[in-house]
């Protein structure tokens, strides 16, 4: 399994409040439990059964994430990243162009 280490900008805002869950977050078995306990009301109801579908799906995908122990590992915010790229020097030379361009 690989790990990308590239963080998003203000991720690590997120990633601090999400890493004080601890268990709960980290690991995706509670959340695969959560979001099948939070599908059964929605299949009672026949304006809500497309919804409570697409939570099951997720809590199957999040079951089988956890079966593959996969987890949540949070991702440290690092400045160099975000660093402004300064342009080099602008061309010289027009690009070339063909004769059909020029017309």
């Amino acid at each position: 399994m690989t790990h990308t280490n590239h963080s998003r900008p203000y991720q690590h805002l997120i990633g601090n409040l999400l890493s004080k869950l601890g268990f709960f977050y980290a690991n995706y078995l509670p959340r695969s439990i959560f979001y099948f306990l939070l599908s059964i009301p929605c299949l009672l109801s026949l304006s809500t059964i497309l919804p409570g579908i697409n939570l099951l799906i997720t809590a199957a995908l999040y079951l089988i994430s956890f079966w593959r122990k996969e987890s949540w590992i949070k991702i440290e915010h690092k400045e160099e990243m975000y660093k402004r790229i300064t342009v080099l020097q602008a061309p010289e030379r027009p690009p070339p162009r063909t004769l059909s361009e020029l017309n």
